[in-house]
C-alpha cells in the first residue's frame, strides 16, 4: 500500500512584520472584493482571521470545506507549486442544484452545469473566494510539496467610517487580529 503523507501546516503568522504588507494588501484586496459584490462596506472593516501556512506532501490531500465563525473572505497565496500538485478545488456551493443535478454534456468546460471547478496553482498568485464556497485540495502527486499560504478575513463594523482619501476611489480599514 503507498504511504500517505499528511498536510503540515504552520501556527497562524499574521503578526510577523516581514509579512505585513502581504497581510494589508490581502486585507484590502478583501474588502474591495466584499464591496464589489455590493456589500455595504462604508461602515465596515476587513480583519485577518487565520493566516497559516500548508505544506501538501506527496498523495495528501484537503477535503472539501468551508470556513465558519464569521469568516467572509476565504484564499491562499501560492508559494510553491510543482508539476503534478494538488488543484485548489472549488465546488458548487448551491445544495438544491446538487440534489437535482443533471449529468454535464462537457466537464472541460466550466458552465452553470458545472458542479466544481479546479485551479492549477501557480507561484505568486493569490486565489480569493467568499468562504461559503466549499473549496479543497486534490490529492497531491509530487514528491516535492505544494506551499501555500492559507487566510480568513472577517468583517466587522465601525461606527465611523473613514473618509475617503481624494486620490482613492474605495476606502477601508484593515487590521491584523
Amino acid at each position: 500500500m503507498d504511504k500517505l503523507f499528511p498536510v503540515v501546516m504552520s501556527e497562524s503568522f499574521a503578526h510577523d512584520e516581514r509579512v505585513r504588507d502581504l497581510v494589508m494588501y490581502i486585507a484590502q484586496t478583501s474588502w474591495n472584493i466584499l464591496n464589489e459584490q455590493g456589500h455595504a462596506m462604508a461602515n465596515q472593516e476587513v480583519f485577518m482571521m487565520d493566516f497559516w501556512a500548508q505544506e501538501h506532501h506527496m498523495r495528501s490531500a484537503n477535503e472539501e470545506h468551508v470556513h465558519g465563525f464569521g469568516a467572509q473572505i476565504t484564499g491562499f497565496y501560492v508559494l510553491e507549486a510543482p508539476e503534478k500538485c494538488s488543484h485548489i478545488s472549488l465546488h458548487d456551493p448551491r445544495p438544491a442544484k446538487r440534489q437535482i443535478n443533471l449529468p454535464e454534456r462537457d466537464m472541460a468546460n466550466v458552465t452553470l452545469a458545472s458542479t466544481g471547478v479546479n485551479y492549477i496553482p501557480k507561484p505568486g498568485n493569490l486565489y480569493f473566494m467568499n468562504t461559503w464556497v466549499p473549496h479543497g485540495f486534490t490529492r497531491h502527486g509530487n514528491d516535492k510539496p505544494l506551499k501555500f499560504i492559507h487566510f480568513n478575513l472577517g468583517s466587522r463594523w465601525i461606527p465611523t467610517p473613514p473618509q475617503p482619501d481624494a486620490n482613492t476611489q474605495t476606502q477601508s480599514t484593515a487590521e491584523i487580529i
